[in-house]
């Protein structure tokens, strides 16, 4: 199963509690679906904003998450949704590719770089539209969701110029949703 893959990459490679699939589950996919078209429709039709399909069909079939005992995952009385992570001894998020392929499987040094440049480009938006400062988006992530660093601290980690081609790239296969913010054009030059 792709969900419980990627949620196994995030945690341990990235040290996140919770992969992407787990947490909108413990949310409730019905709550990020209604989150997700409102942030769309305010933001009249922002492409990094737009809803998923998956979200809406499984909104349609009652599979919600945990509230529902079924969402990306199923959740049966008593019996966890995944197997206990083993402990890693690496600073996170990893950076090296053969480590974050040792410690969290062979996709794992594709879909960190993916998330790191998505969730970068996102602060860099943020920072650009000045809604807080990089010190503060940093400190919220860390401190407001127990990331091990910051999201701009993760671009620079992972590399201003890695990440805007990862953001280029994604947007020529996805579209407009990827577009590299304005100040992570700046950040890599």
């Amino acid at each position: 199963m792709i969900a419980l893959r990627i949620d196994r990459i995030v945690r341990l490679g990235a040290g996140l509690r919770m992969g992407p699939f787990e947490l909108m589950d413990l949310i409730g996919i019905d709550v990020n679906f209604a989150v997700a078209k409102s942030f769309w429709e305010q933001s009249f039709g922002e492409p990094r904003w737009r809803p998923t399909p998956i979200h809406e069909r499984m909104v349609a079939s009652g599979r919600l998450g945990r509230k529902t005992g079924r969402g990306f995952y199923g959740y049966e009385q008593e019996a966890p949704h995944r197997p206990r992570d083993p402990d890693v001894d690496l600073d996170r998020p990893i950076f090296d590719e053969d480590d974050a392929e040792r410690t969290a499987g062979p996709k794992a040094p594709q879909v960190l770089t993916r998330l790191g440049a998505t969730i970068a480009n996102e602060a860099c938006f943020a920072l650009g539209e000045r809604v807080a400062s990089a010190d503060d988006i940093n400190t919220a992530m860390r401190l407001g969701y127990n990331w091990p660093i910051g999201p701009l601290e993760w671009g620079e980690r992972l590399g201003w110029s890695r990440a805007l081609g990862v953001l280029e790239e994604l947007r020529e296969l996805q579209g407009e949703a990827y577009r590299p913010a304005p100040v992570l054009r700046e950040f890599a030059s």
